[in-house]
């Protein structure tokens, strides 16, 4: 016996996507179906659900079923592998822009071709990163980004003017004097920041955090360069290891093919996309840090890196999540 296709299923990351034509409602079962569980049910066409938010901490097989009232009309069985990391974050879209606002550049819209790739030095087996090496082609669409990484003299306005203060102060802005930025640093990127404070940051300006993609792009532009000026290393062109950060803009002839600054080898910095494997939840940082570790394999790769290499950090709780090497900046809609 064979079922007709009528139910289409597909596992991309943590989202499964279906599509059905016809029938009265969808379950999706954690398992095997069972008259002693309750699934999840859903009207027919098309629908997208996140497995983490539906289903949290199960790792296995779904099984997805359409019916018309009582009747079974189709089946699809989906396997997935336990540890695999899962993206679990959704950008929330700001109001839209027409034009550059003030300190930010526009990145224009155009077919990426991204590959992301750990250099094989650095790579070490504890968690595993999302496998992403295949080259995919992503229609980006138009959107403006920091022209550089916000900076403390930039958090400190918007403390000022929002009075922010996170549940776990723990670190929060530890290297501020007496609650004011370092004199000399004050436009030196913002660091001992968590995600939860750099998009509070972001929501208060109007702006988001970007995403993986949106980052990769704005610093490599389209023709798949290693750094943001080009494909060799120039140690001229950035911070290159020098155990302090420095200030935005110090290093011009780095900018990205969008005029895009201090893409690699200042801070770190944090992006929207979060993942989890079912046992931890982590967070991608992008472009490498003035610190470089060489003493042992645990430490994070230091230094500026590629525009394709991905780092991570483990989201254990604010005050553990905050460093003195991971910053951000942010992106704003376009219309």
């Amino acid at each position: 016996a064979r079922f007709p296709k009528i139910l289409d299923c597909r596992l991309k990351g943590d989202s499964l996507y279906l599509e059905a034509a016809g029938g009265s409602e969808i379950r999706i079962w954690a398992g095997d179906p069972s008259y002693i569980r309750v699934p999840l049910v859903l009207k027919p066409g098309r629908v997208t659900i996140s497995l983490v938010q539906h289903f949290k901490g199960y790792e296995d097989k779904f099984v997805v079923q359409l019916f018309k009232n009582a009747e079974l009309l189709d089946e699809n069985v989906i396997h997935f592998i336990p540890g695999t990391p899962r993206l679990v974050s959704i950008p929330i879209k700001t109001s839209f822009a027409g034009k550059s606002p003030k300190g930010m550049a526009e990145i224009p819209s155009g077919e990426f071709t991204c590959v992301i790739r750990r250099d094989s030095s650095t790579l070490e087996p504890f968690i595993a990163f999302p496998d992403y090496t295949k080259p995919r082609k992503i229609n980006i669409p138009r959107f403006f980004m920091d022209a550089y990484p916000v900076t403390n003299q930039q958090y400190y306005k918007f403390i000022q003017s929002s009075h922010y203060l996170p549940k776990d102060t723990s670190n929060f802005l530890r290297h501020w004097v007496n609650h004011n930025p370092p004199i000399g640093m004050e436009k030196h990127p913002v660091v001992f920041v968590s995600l939860e404070d750099a998009r509070a940051y972001a929501t208060w300006a109007g702006k988001r955090l970007p995403t993986e993609i949106e980052w990769q792009y704005a610093a490599q532009g389209n023709d798949g360069r290693k750094y943001p000026w080009g494909n060799t290393m120039d140690s001229t062109r950035c911070n290159f290891k020098l155990n302090h950060s420095t200030e935005v803009g110090l290093f011009p002839d780095g900018k990205s093919p969008f005029g895009i600054q201090d893409m690699t080898g200042n801070v770190w910095q944090l992006t929207d996309d979060v993942y989890d494997n079912g046992s931890y939840q982590f967070n991608i940082i992008r472009g490498g840090s003035f610190y470089s570790p060489g003493s042992s394999m645990w430490y994070v790769a230091g230094g500026p890196v590629p525009v394709n290499h991905p780092e991570m950090i483990l989201i254990v709780s604010p005050s553990l999540d905050r460093c003195s090497t991971v910053g951000f900046r942010c992106v704003k809609d376009a219309d």
